[in-house]
């Protein structure tokens, strides 16, 4: 409707509003570095420009055209849509830190698996592993944060008691280091 009466608009389409796949497509020059972004500037205001101020940047992003058409009335009504796709600092610097915290959190967990004593013992490394795979499951970072497990192995030799004879036991035990990419 819009478009059919040469209106113009403006709406933000968040990450929700539009499928996984084609933000991934739509930014996928930008990872190939074949987008250029621009700087988005806050506008200053009369007395800024006076007094020389420097404009602070805010975000930056891209546009692209999406031809789109509809059906009104019968007739198809073809238009041309531009969208900016927009990255504000300050929401990237606070999705970072929230990242950040996640991983710290994560990697905490998984150094206490190796803590032994009461009620903390992982039977072996199978079970190990499935607790280190739940934790970052759970906190979504299977792709950034990386497990190391290291098995050690003694032999202990246990002597005569009572009615035990003597004999020779293998222990092992599985530790995990973890490091985020």
């Amino acid at each position: 409707y819009i478009a059919h009466t040469g209106d113009y608009y403006l709406c933000p389409l968040s990450a929700t509003q539009i499928q996984q796949s084609e933000r991934e497509q739509v930014l996928e020059p930008v990872w190939r570095q074949e987008q250029t972004l621009k700087t988005v500037y806050r506008p200053l205001t009369p007395e800024e420009i006076e007094q020389g101020e420097e404009p602070e940047a805010l975000a930056e992003g891209f546009g692209y055209v999406e031809t789109l058409e509809d059906v009104i009335d019968g007739e198809r009504i073809p238009c041309r849509e531009q969208r900016l796709v927009v990255c504000s600092f300050k929401y990237a610097k606070r999705e970072q830190e929230v990242l950040d915290a996640r991983i710290k959190k994560v990697r905490e967990a998984i150094a206490e698996l190796n803590i032994r004593g009461r009620k903390r013992k992982v039977s072996d490394a199978d079970e190990l592993r499935a607790a280190v795979d739940k934790i970052l499951r759970k906190n979504k970072v299977e792709s950034i944060v990386t497990a190391n497990y290291h098995t050690e192995t003694r032999i202990i030799r246990k002597r005569v008691y009572k009615e035990r004879p003597a004999r020779t036991v293998e222990k092992s035990q599985t530790t995990v280091e973890s490091e985020a990419s």
